[in-house]
């Protein structure tokens, strides 16, 4: 039984040739604005179904969306009116763990906490239904730490993206992780939401790697891993 429930691709738009599968299957398609750029077209952009919606892709990497805290809080409103006018309800943005460097992230912190707290003290007033983040790491302790350090901002966090990294790990220690990973996420009850990343990689991805993939493409059928988390 599928008990996929929803999906999203950094943008405002699915993919055209995916609409007909997700809307019969009954899955939500949740659309992204990703950066500062296009703000003003994102409401002619969006997809028109969701009920969600996402902001801001990873804004305490400098290699990401880059957004500064109040940056993000001074564009808020357009974004919170957006989500109003649909009858969406609109999630932080995700600011997520950081690395490898500290010189890659905002205010030189692995930990996406200072953002967040810089944004939501930049944005006093601004409606926040749900705190995105992404996490990926194959340390079941760091992994929990990290998500109960998130709970000091009152939000039901949605955690987006993890899994476990490094091209070179075993089958057997992704589901080491993923088996740990999930009992503290189906017990932790400020976790509202929460997706492993990814579906399909390709063999020579250098950082993940395909012993992460949920999909057996060489069988069209699950993976172990897959069929674990589908359980």
């Amino acid at each position: 039984m599928n008990k996929v429930s929803w999906f999203y691709n950094w943008a405002p738009t699915p993919d055209e040739e995916l609409v007909n599968c997700f809307e019969k299957l009954g899955i939500e398609y949740i659309p992204m604005q990703w950066g500062g750029g296009g703000i003003a077209d994102l409401n002619q952009t969006i997809y028109g179904h969701s009920k969600h919606l996402f902001t801001f892709n990873e804004t305490n990497f400098h290699a990401q969306s880059n957004v500064l805290p109040a940056q993000a809080a001074q564009m808020w409103p357009t974004l919170e009116a957006i989500a109003a006018q649909r009858g969406m309800l609109i999630g932080s943005p995700s600011a997520a763990a950081c690395g490898p460097l500290p010189t890659d992230c905002y205010a030189g912190s692995w930990d996406p906490t200072p953002w967040f707290t810089d944004f939501f003290g930049n944005c006093t007033n601004c409606k926040v239904d749900f705190l995105n983040t992404h996490i990926y790491t194959c340390d079941i302790n760091q992994f929990t730490t990290f998500l109960n350090n998130l709970k000091k901002f009152n939000k039901p966090i949605w955690l987006t993206e993890f899994a476990c990294p490094a091209a070179k790990q075993t089958v057997a220690v992704e589901i080491a992780f993923m088996k740990a990973a999930l009992q503290y996420l189906e017990n932790e009850p400020a976790i509202q939401r929460y997706a492993w990343f990814g579906t399909r990689l390709d063999p020579t991805d250098g950082w993940l790697g395909p012993q992460v993939d949920l999909l057996d493409d060489s069988k069209c059928a699950l993976t172990d891993l897959g069929t674990l988390y589908n359980t």
